[in-house]
């Protein structure tokens, strides 16, 4: 199963739910926005003057066109980045997840919120303090359990690009 870019609409499933905006409009007077930051998708939506940004990742297995997951995440308001994972079906959501970056021994464990027909909702939540470190890290890790074996699985998330499309992201809005 290789990763692959997926369509814009497989990409953000949750682009709805961002809620950073800003006054003005988009760079060239664009109504919207859409650049890649090597695995990191940055989309920036201009409606009546008011500007979203999310930045996404989605892996989709190329053999099925099955999404395996994604990431969206948008400014907080307070200098972080909140969001969500959507994570496949099949897992013990009563287990939650674990998240940590690259072979760093601490993990932060979390829980699903909801399930939709795109996947199961993970909140996620970056202080702005620690997201230097996780620009700098080469991979998020998630682990889950597999609800019918118990066993886990683990999945990766490229952090490769993430920097630039943040800062893209954070220019964009401080127009």
């Amino acid at each position: 199963m290789k990763p692959t870019r997926p369509p814009f609409a497989l990409a953000l499933p949750m682009l709805l739910l961002a809620v950073t905006a800003r006054a003005g409009g988009l760079p060239g007077g664009a109504t919207s926005l859409t650049e890649t930051y090597d695995a990191w998708q940055l989309t920036c939506v201009d409606q009546d003057a008011a500007v979203t940004c999310a930045m996404t990742q989605a892996q989709i297995d190329s053999d099925s066109g099955q999404q395996l997951l994604a990431i969206e995440v948008r400014p907080d308001g307070a200098g972080g980045l909140a969001g969500a994972l959507v994570l496949p079906f099949g897992l013990a959501l009563s287990q939650g997840i674990t998240l940590g970056v690259e072979d760093q021994a601490t993990t932060v464990a979390l829980g699903f919120s909801t399930c939709l027909p795109a996947g199961c909702l993970v909140p996620l939540g970056f202080a702005a303090d620690s997201l230097a470190a996780l620009g700098n890290a080469g991979q998020l890790n998630i682990t889950a359990t597999i609800n019918d074996s118990g066993d886990p699985i683990n999945l990766n998330i490229s952090m490769q690009g993430f920097q630039g499309a943040r800062a893209r992201m954070d220019g964009i809005l401080a127009q």
